[in-house]
């Protein structure tokens, strides 16, 4: 079981907070289908659009990393009935937590990994990504809380930053970003970046956008941060590019995507950030924690 914080406000919970404690457990068990429960490969994004949002996940069949993997464990790699020769299972649920509504899912048979888009009324949820693998006795569950406030009439609204394998053509829908993006939030040295986001309630007079992308280091050692207070080391190096575009002729919605090469990045955590600007309204600001492995 999680931590009991979770029970009291699952909607503001992280998916850290989901993940039960591995040292000093409450409670424990192994299910038959799977002994093996990891926590999730996967990410997941919210792109409002008025008083209703999409939520977008991917994710895939977590690598086993427990010490079961040093040794041989027979009871561990063969299924049991009635979960020998299952097909390998993958979804996307919403469970609203006030318990009014209707739990939402939709999922594939046959696949360890996938992309999945859940349209539901803006309020209070929880998201859990979900796969498992009854032949490999293997799951995993990315799962965090979920709170989305209704926008108001004519509100302009920037969606949350998905990681994809590569800019999107023109013309491209949610549901091909969605099938496009990565089931990690991670990416490997020399990887380029590539994001997508959705802007919804623009105006319907045409009118220029302008569009700034940042990449800089986070979590700076506090060594290095009196380093740059007393001027002895320059301030980090930031990344970034800019470009201008003219907005939608009609009310509706506008799906964007980017690609940069980034080959200098080293091992570390970096945030994205995106800012949007328009002469008739407010910055829109959307950020994204990313980490760089080797």
């Amino acid at each position: 079981m999680p931590g009991g914080g979770v029970f009291q406000d699952p909607e503001v919970a992280t998916e850290q907070a989901w993940v039960p404690d591995v040292f000093r457990p409450r409670s424990g068990y192994a299910p038959a289908y799977a002994p093996i429960v990891l926590p999730g490969v996967g990410q997941l994004a919210i792109f409002p659009r008025g008083d209703r949002f999409v939520l977008v996940g991917a994710l895939a069949l977590p690598e086993d990393t427990t010490f079961h993997t040093k040794h041989v464990h027979p009871d561990r790699e063969h299924a049991s009935p009635p979960w020998r020769g299952r097909a390998s299972e993958a979804g996307l649920f919403l469970i609203p937590v006030d318990g009014q509504g209707t739990t939402l899912a939709v999922g594939v048979v046959g696949r360890e990994e996938g992309g999945f888009t859940l349209e539901a009324p803006a309020g209070r949820w929880v998201a859990s990504l979900e796969v498992m693998a009854p032949e490999r006795r293997r799951a995993g569950r990315t799962r965090t809380g979920v709170v989305v406030a209704a926008a108001q009439p004519g509100q302009a609204t920037l969606s949350d930053l998905l990681l994809v394998d590569g800019a999107l053509p023109d013309g491209a829908s949610l549901e091909d970003a969605a099938a496009r993006a990565l089931p990690r939030s991670w990416l490997t040295q020399g990887e380029r970046l590539a994001i997508v986001w959705e802007l919804f309630g623009l105006g319907d007079d045409p009118e220029p956008l302008s569009y700034r992308l940042t990449v800089e280091k986070v979590g700076a050692g506090l060594l290095r941060r009196a380093g740059r207070w007393l001027r002895i080391l320059g301030s980090p190096r930031v990344w970034r590019v800019e470009w201008e575009e003219v907005g939608p002729e009609r009310l509706s919605l506008a799906l964007r995507s980017v690609e940069v090469d980034l080959p200098e990045l080293a091992q570390c955590l970096y945030e994205v950030r995106l800012e949007v600007r328009s002469p008739r309204a407010a910055p829109l600001v959307g950020t994204r924690a990313v980490e760089v492995r080797r």
